[in-house]
């Protein structure tokens, strides 16, 4: 990693222009590739939906949330390094208005708390994504 990579490594995407303002700019974190992807190809059918990046955790997610402003986060919880719950609150004491959806396997009311109390948008299981996350980004 270079010093001077203010992504450190992390993935980066543009797959529709961030210059048509429309598009909600989305960053996709999680630890599990396969889920990563299935998100993707879920969101690169939506039109206003851009993917600006992608990250496998919580450190990674704060570096991209910072270099690359995104008006979404989609976040896991249990992650390596730096797990979802700190990266939310972290990610929303800096930058507020950007919106977090915490996207877990974690069915837990505590869970759910935590993350409402750290800041998060929404909170969604991974079960329910097909149907519900399209319409949490889209109305953002």
């Amino acid at each position: 990693m270079r010093n001077d990579d203010p992504l450190g490594g992390a993935v980066a995407t543009d797959d529709r222009t961030r210059l048509d303002s429309t598009l909600i700019a989305t960053l996709i974190v999680d630890d599990d590739l396969t889920f990563r992807k299935t998100v993707r190809q879920l969101l690169e059918r939506v039109p206003e939906v851009s993917i600006v990046g992608e990250a496998a955790d919580g450190e990674e997610a704060l570096r991209l949330a910072q270099a690359l402003r995104p008006d979404v986060v989609l976040m896991d919880i249990t992650m390596p390094r730096l797990d979802g719950l700190e990266a939310t609150r972290r990610i929303k004491a800096e930058q507020p208005d950007m919106k977090v959806i915490v996207l877990t396997v974690h069915q837990e009311e505590a869970y759910r708390k935590t993350a409402c109390e750290y800041g998060a948008d929404a909170f969604l299981t991974k079960k329910t994504v097909g149907s519900r996350l399209i319409p949490m980004i889209i109305g953002s």
